[in-house]
């Protein structure tokens, strides 16, 4: 369960970045094939069953916000448990997005050696939030709750409690900004899937911009 923090402390590091950008599989593994790049990491759902590459870092996504009442956590538990194999690259696995939920399979979880992410989203406040039981947090739910003071401040509180944050579903830069000042280590967005080789020169170096650079183009 350390290797969360262990990659934010030294991978990150010693290749100066300040976020990790997870892409759906396909755009991932054909850029870290042709870049051999360390800004990258693999988001896999859970509804296309998935399947990480064995060379950079992936996340796991439940599906239950896209699924709804289709979502299957016995499927969904069964999936993790095959994929068990390349675990050591993995920095979290989201945990289902109804706080009741969550609780209910941390056990089921914790059992399969996983880091386990708690989706923050609209209605979420911190007594809901099982930080004892987690290693990390994904920031969900609507456009409008994910920027709101709300998130920001659930965001601050994982930080505090050395939990590792993402925000999900970023599709535009300001998004991105938002999530680095907010002090999230990670972010997701289906923008490489349109168009990867297009797309992914911006994105990285957005990513590896210097704290002093990114301050000065916050302000102008």
């Amino acid at each position: 369960m350390e290797r969360i923090s262990q990659f934010g402390s030294e991978d990150r590091r010693r290749y100066d970045l300040l976020m990790l950008y997870f892409a759906p599989t396909v755009a991932a593994i054909k850029l870290s094939i042709i870049y051999g790049t360390p800004h990258l990491g693999q988001m896999i759902q859970s509804r296309i069953w998935g399947r990480p590459d064995w060379s950079i870092p992936w996340a796991a996504g439940n599906g239950c916000y896209a699924q709804g009442d289709r979502f299957d956590l016995d499927a969904y538990l069964s999936w993790l448990d095959r994929l068990r194999k390349y675990q050591s690259r993995c920095l979290f696995v989201t945990l289902p997005d109804a706080a009741r939920d969550a609780q209910a399979v941390i056990p089921e979880v914790a059992k399969l050696k996983y880091p386990r992410a708690f989706t923050l989203q609209d209605g979420c406040n911190g007594d809901l939030v099982p930080w004892s039981d987690i290693e990390a947090v994904s920031v969900g739910g609507s456009r409008e709750w994910k920027l709101s003071q709300e998130a920001r401040y659930l965001i601050a509180v994982a930080r505090s409690f050395g939990k590792w944050c993402h925000m999900g579903r970023v599709s535009s830069f300001e998004q991105m900004q938002t999530a680095y000042w907010w002090g999230c280590d990670s972010v997701d967005g289906t923008t490489l899937t349109f168009g990867p080789d297009k797309h992914w020169p911006e994105i990285k170096q957005w990513l590896s911009l210097s704290p002093r650079e990114k301050l000065i183009e916050r302000w102008i």
